[in-house]
């Protein structure tokens, strides 16, 4: 049977090495998390300029006039 400070450092080398695990795993979540804000951000950024784009065009063809029939 395994005396009492081996069963403490077993427990903390275990626990150590779920804390570096869970570590790792915060690491990749946050990057994640930052190439999501990342693309979103694109996205948005593209959103924006087809939505100005759309505007601009409606604008126009709402203050030209419309064009008549060249067969009257």
């Amino acid at each position: 049977m395994p005396s009492f400070d081996e069963c403490k450092y077993f427990q903390i080398k275990e626990f150590k090495a779920e804390k570096e695990k869970a570590d790792r795993e915060q690491q990749a979540l946050v990057a994640q998390y930052r190439d999501c804000q990342k693309l979103l951000a694109y996205y948005q950024n593209k959103l924006s300029e087809q939505q100005k784009e759309l505007s601009e065009g409606i604008s126009k063809l709402l203050s030209d006039p419309p064009l008549m029939n060249a067969s009257r």
